[in-house]
């Protein structure tokens, strides 16, 4: 059975940095390792919401355009906290 992992706003947004290295690219490598094993993974509502404010602010589309990408609404996980914990 494979996990569900969530990212958070931090992972969300080095993954979405169109021009990325050390870090941030480590953590798209991670991130690919993972779909590739074919383990779920799914962005909560508010770190959609965080990193796309910030991309907005900061006038990087590119990144916003990779974002928007992933959260396609079988990523997004909506809904109170409690809703979010049933799934898992």
């Amino acid at each position: 059975m494979s996990r569900l992992i969530l990212l958070d706003s931090g992972p969300l947004g080095m993954v979405t940095n169109p021009k990325a290295t050390g870090t941030p690219l480590d953590c798209q490598l991670w991130l690919k390792s993972l779909l590739r094993r074919g383990e779920r993974v799914a962005i909560p509502e508010i770190s959609d919401y965080e990193v796309r404010r910030e991309l907005l602010r900061a006038g990087l589309l590119r990144s916003l355009h990779l974002e928007i990408e992933m959260s396609k609404p079988q990523l997004r996980m909506r809904g109170s906290r409690r809703s979010i914990l049933s799934n898992i």
